[in-house]
């Protein structure tokens, strides 16, 4: 993808005009986009200097993804930690950004430094270099390639330098975004080939959007559960994409749910629940299939109900909420589960990837490959069940299919 002249002209405007001087990342102006043929909705960020953007949400999934990381941010601090990682997981929008030298997307560069020489643009390196950003609901940030989607970005650029020459520089009279009632917000429209502006009303808040519904109406699965012996109490928490950063490889990239269990009588973690939800999988489907993976379980696994569960995040308060009331679980809300974030840290940490891109996790499991390698096949079975567990999960966490390969053969003996 090459970015053209025009493009890199708008984003040093932007730069120039700096529309979040003054304004909040609530304040929005709207337009109706040709190129992609949705209502478009952008955001001011950079109010305190940190990250200086334009924040272009594509349709009412875009609006709402907004309202989602609105909602969280309003929200105690303490309550953040899962919660708002799902929301910023699930923006879809495009953004310039300007970024300092050790963010800029690496891909970018080589377009933006021929610019540069040939418009005699002063680069410092500091929040002054335009990135062209996707932001593709539960895939890590990439860089921008889609047309349909840069075209939306060059419209959006667009009606912020005419917004700004119409009002003379004054962004402080647009109104604050409201969710739970209609906001009237600037709106641009092309008619006979030319960007007029008015006024529009922007959507409200859906509340399923920050916290979706998990239907368990398995009538068979409710019985089956309900002959279980009862007893116990488990931690929860369920968080997304939490050791992805910014791709600067230019290459979309999924990212993961993860589910961690706690079970607080032998205080030791289950093994992670890690699901990839697919491109364009509505929420509401992976988050049935993780519900669905921690009842299997339960009921094959530790062959019992747990009294009590405790949760951290709306999140994992929402995809447990039925299944509780059904099953008659108590269930709790606690911010502050601290083994479980402790698992999760160790868990994101086996996910770092080394300099020719292999897990810490794999490097792990390929020692205790080696090592069970090596043991009588007849000891295998006598193996402890929590190593079998972790070498059992290899697949899920996406490890090289000979690693794969070689645990399959083990695993015939356990």
């Amino acid at each position: 993808m090459k970015y053209t002249d025009s493009m890199y002209r708008k984003a040093f405007d932007i730069r120039d005009i700096a529309p979040w001087k003054g304004i909040g990342d609530d304040q929005l102006i709207s337009f109706y986009s040709e190129a992609m043929d949705e209502m478009i909705y952008v955001n001011f960020m950079g109010r305190l200097g940190q990250h200086l953007a334009l924040g272009v949400y594509i349709g009412d999934e875009g609006i709402q993804s907004l309202y989602d990381i609105r909602y969280h941010e309003m929200r105690d601090p303490a309550t953040l930690d899962a919660d708002i990682l799902f929301a910023m997981c699930g923006q879809n929008c495009v953004q310039i950004s300007f970024e300092s030298r050790n963010d800029a997307f690496e891909d970018q560069l080589p377009d933006l430094m021929e610019y540069a020489q040939k418009y005699n643009e002063t680069i410092k390196g500091y929040k002054d270099i335009p990135s062209f950003i996707d932001f593709y609901p539960q895939w890590e940030p990439s860089t921008l390639k889609d047309p349909v989607r840069l075209k939306v970005l060059d419209e959006a650029m667009t009606v912020v330098i005419l917004y700004n020459d119409l009002n003379r520089g004054r962004f402080k009279n647009i109104p604050p975004l409201n969710m739970i009632s209609n906001t009237k917000a600037p709106y641009f429209e092309k008619k006979n080939g030319k960007w007029e502006l008015s006024t529009n009303m922007i959507p409200t808040v859906n509340p399923n959007i920050i916290s979706p519904d998990v239907p368990f109406e398995d009538g068979a699965l409710i019985r089956r559960l309900k002959k279980l012996p009862r007893g116990g109490e488990l931690e929860v928490k369920l968080i997304s994409g939490i050791w992805k950063a910014w791709n600067d490889e230019g290459d979309m990239c999924g990212l993961p749910h993860l589910l961690i269990v706690r079970d607080c009588e032998s205080e030791t973690i289950e093994p992670p629940i890690l699901l990839q939800r697919k491109p364009n999988e509505p929420v509401e489907s992976i988050m049935t299939q993780i519900l669905d993976q921690f009842i299997s379980n339960l009921e094959k696994n530790k062959k019992k109900i747990p009294d009590r569960i405790i949760c951290s995040g709306m999140r994992t308060m929402a995809l447990l909420y039925e299944f509780c009331d059904e099953m008659e679980i108590e269930l709790d809300e606690d911010d502050y589960l601290d083994e479980v974030d402790e698992a999760i840290e160790s868990f994101c940490e086996l996910q770092a990837e080394d300099e020719n891109g292999i897990t810490g996790a794999e490097h792990m499991i390929e020692e205790m490959v080696e090592m069970m390698e090596k043991i009588p096949r007849t000891a295998l079975k006598d193996a402890p069940s929590d190593l079998k567990d972790a070498l059992l999960s290899a697949e899920d966490l996406g490890m090289s299919p000979d690693l794969v390969k070689r645990i399959k053969n083990l695993a015939k003996y356990f």
